[in-house]
């Protein structure tokens, strides 16, 4: 067996610190400020994971965009964990995301709006700013 196989698929940190866990590259450039401007104490515990889905917190806000399902264990996993969850999910203008892991997820903020998505439990709309 391959000592990669061995290896815990998840992380779960220490703490309750707020973290902000980056699923896409998108950190460097103006939104990653924006988000920074809004959520500074998660911004002083933050993680680059770039798709990786690996890290898990107990109070975790997590950017992503084109979600697919094959990302599904790893909210899956922080809500059997009892992790807070807040989805940040940009970039869906097309409305063709996998929105499966929304129902994982303590609180999910969108930056586009449909009138479908607004009707589903825990889900908000954030413009960009």
């Amino acid at each position: 067996m391959s000592e990669t196989s061995n290896k815990p698929r998840f992380s779960l940190l220490e703490g309750t610190e707020p973290t902000l866990i980056w699923q896409y590259d998108n950190a460097a450039r103006w939104e990653g400020q924006w988000i920074r401007e809004l959520l500074p104490q998660a911004a002083q515990r933050e993680y680059f994971e770039y798709r990786r889905y690996e890290t898990l917190s107990r109070n975790m806000y997590v950017v992503d965009n084109r979600l697919k399902p094959e990302y599904t264990p790893y909210f899956e996993e922080a809500r059997r964990l009892g992790c807070r969850v807040v989805l940040l999910h940009f970039g869906d203008g097309g409305f063709r995301d996998d929105l499966s892991v929304y129902g994982y997820c303590t609180e999910v903020w969108r930056n586009h709006w449909s009138a479908d998505i607004a009707a589903l439990p825990r889900v908000r709309y954030l413009p960009l700013g």
